[in-house]
């Protein structure tokens, strides 16, 4: 092998030592912002549906109330109750 081939097989080697290290430090840096993205995305999907079931919850019982207090009056006007509130 020649001189000049062993310098640039060493700068060619040089170089990729230095990308590599470079990657990994971009590796990491996308591995942190991965994580992070994924526990935002848990945390607001917990949330979202937190906040699904409380409107349901409580719509389903804004619904639920007045039928249950009209099915009470209905059973005591059908026992000749009229005097009920």
């Amino acid at each position: 092998m020649t001189s000049d081939y062993r310098r640039h097989r060493a700068a060619i080697d040089k170089t990729v030592a230095l990308a590599n290290k470079e990657i990994a430090v971009v590796e990491t840096v996308a591995d942190a912002t991965l994580e992070k993205s994924l526990r935002t995305l848990w945390i607001a999907a917990i949330a979202i549906n937190l906040q699904l079931f409380l409107l349901t919850y409580f719509g389903i019982r804004s619904i639920m109330r007045p039928i249950s207090k009209l099915t009470t009056y209905a059973n005591h006007v059908a026992e000749d109750d009229y005097e009920c509130t």
